[in-house]
């Protein structure tokens, strides 16, 4: 893996992981802050990047390799990558540590072939830190970093990639107020590059895969944030772009019920017990809405009735008064302007897909709003 220091320099880490993951049988994801170490004269020199470290199947795509193929005008809404690749055991042998070469004696190189893939342990270097788009100050900083993120979505589009794990870890805000892109997101382990043959619209492209880049699943992400249509095995379906539109949806409502439960379980909140009785439904709603394990209870919360986008509108949840200290018009609009487009993508009859412009139009309506 090339090195983003200098020959006598080292990353040196902070002392306590950003990011671990939970997941014995996941990617074993860890995320660091780190600072440029000098060897010959020890201190910390440099800006403060992104280490992450990540197991990848040997069967996909390195990341890395995904963000060198994107294009330098479509970067800016993404995490800032630096460098990245495959860590490797030291010399001579320089093998790509794997799971398989950890078990071995003899480790050998990656295997030419898909039929008997491996985890690879993966290190990348970002430059741009942000914060979980639950954590908004304001709606400007929500409505903003959520469509700059989305239009970041459209452009890799635009060049052929389609993400296909959007969820609420890897939509991200800005930490910086003064920041020109207010929005980003990250991790294209799911990723699947495309070559556009036949643009039908702006949001709908017909395309081959190119034989360079390996492809994965036909449909991936987080179940929690899937579209529905992707969520039922009697109907195989491949992931397309308005899936990762509506997954998109089902993001900004997560973040903004768990807003709503963070702010509304601070110390400074009422403390009667009605505000309490309120508190708790919220939560129960929140669980209902985003912690299903089995898809038929997942799908049946993405629709456009599903209580995540309805619950600002109606006294049935029994949390108004939450949503009236905490919500603005302007936000409850927005939960609104979603319930029409994702009715207008479940008819029966002459259904509208979810599109970018779409979506980016309630968005911007929204902001003019503020």
């Amino acid at each position: 893996m090339s090195s983003p220091v200098a020959t006598r320099s080292r990353p040196t880490s902070s002392a306590k992981s950003v990011l671990s993951s939970l997941s014995l049988f996941g990617r074993a994801t860890n995320v660091w802050r780190v600072r440029k170490y000098l060897l010959d004269d020890p201190f910390v020199d440099g800006d403060v990047l992104v280490l992450k470290t990540a197991r990848r199947s040997s069967e996909r795509t390195p990341k890395s390799d995904i963000y060198l193929s994107i294009e330098p005008p479509y970067l800016a809404c993404l995490t800032g990558f630096i460098c990245g690749g495959d860590a490797r055991f030291p010399e001579p042998a320089r093998f790509p540590i794997t799971v398989q070469n950890l078990r071995n004696a003899n480790p050998q190189p990656l295997p030419d072939n898909d039929h008997d893939p491996t985890p690879v342990l993966r290190r990348l270097f970002l430059g741009t830190l942000g914060r979980p788009m639950w954590e908004y100050q304001s709606d400007r900083d929500l409505f903003t970093g959520f469509r700059d993120a989305l239009q970041a979505h459209r452009n890799l589009c635009d060049q052929g990639i389609l993400h296909r794990d959007i969820s609420a870890g890897n939509i991200l805000l800005a930490e910086a107020e003064n920041a020109p892109v207010r929005g980003f997101f990250c991790d294209l382990d799911f990723a699947l590059v495309q070559s556009p043959t036949e643009t039908t619209s702006r949001n709908h492209t017909e395309s081959e895969s190119t034989p360079t880049f390996k492809r994965g699943a036909g449909a991936t992400g987080t179940t929690q944030f899937m579209a529905r249509e992707l969520l039922n095995p009697a109907q195989p379906i491949t992931h397309q772009v308005t899936h990762d539109v509506q997954s998109f949806i089902w993001v900004l409502s997560y973040s903004v019920i768990l807003n709503l439960h963070l702010r509304a379980s601070h110390p400074s909140a009422p403390p009667d017990a009605h505000w309490q009785a309120q508190r708790k439904r919220l939560h129960r709603l929140f669980l209902r809405a985003f912690f299903q394990i089995d898809p038929d209870e997942i799908a049946y919360e993405r629709t456009a009735l599903s209580r995540c986008l309805a619950f600002p509108r109606t006294e049935m949840y029994g949390v108004d008064r939450i949503v009236a200290h905490f919500m603005s018009d302007a936000l409850v609009g927005l939960f609104l302007a979603f319930q029409i487009l994702l009715q207008g993508d479940e008819r029966f009859v002459n259904p509208v897909p979810l599109t970018h412009d779409a979506v980016i139009g309630v968005v911007e309506d929204a902001i003019a709003s503020l």
